[in-house]
C-alpha cells in the first residue's frame, strides 16, 4: 500500500492512498458471489456464468468493490501513519481499475 499524506489547512490532510489489484481482489470475490445470485436475463437467477455477471453489473462491482475498500483502506493507511483522527473521514474522490 502507498500512501502519500498532505496538509490542506487546519488539522486537515489529504491522503491519496494507492493499493495493487491482490488488496481489493477478495472484497470484488465477496460481492461477485452476491451479484451471482440476482437475475440476470435470459438465465435463471443464481445460474448465469461468471463472466455474464461481471459484465452485466461491470460498474456496480467496482463501485461496490471500492466503497467497501474505502473504509478498510483509510483505517490502515490512519493508523500505519500515526495520524489522530478527531471526525469522520470524506471521500473526495476514488477509482478502481482491474
Amino acid at each position: 500500500m502507498k500512501v502519500q499524506i498532505r496538509d490542506v489547512g487546519d488539522h486537515r490532510k489529504e491522503a491519496r492512498i494507492e493499493v495493487g489489484w491482490d488488496a481489493v481482489s477478495g472484497d470484488y470475490e465477496d460481492l461477485l458471489a452476491d451479484y451471482a445470485k440476482l437475475p440476470v436475463p435470459g438465465f435463471r437467477p443464481g445460474k448465469a456464468p461468471r463472466p455474464v455477471v461481471e459484465k452485466h453489473f461491470e460498474r456496480s462491482l467496482l463501485d461496490d468493490t471500492g466503497a467497501r475498500c474505502v473504509s478498510r483502506l483509510s483505517r490502515k493507511a490512519v493508523e500505519d501513519e500515526g495520524i489522530s483522527v478527531i471526525g469522520p473521514v470524506s471521500v473526495t474522490s476514488m477509482s478502481i481499475e482491474r
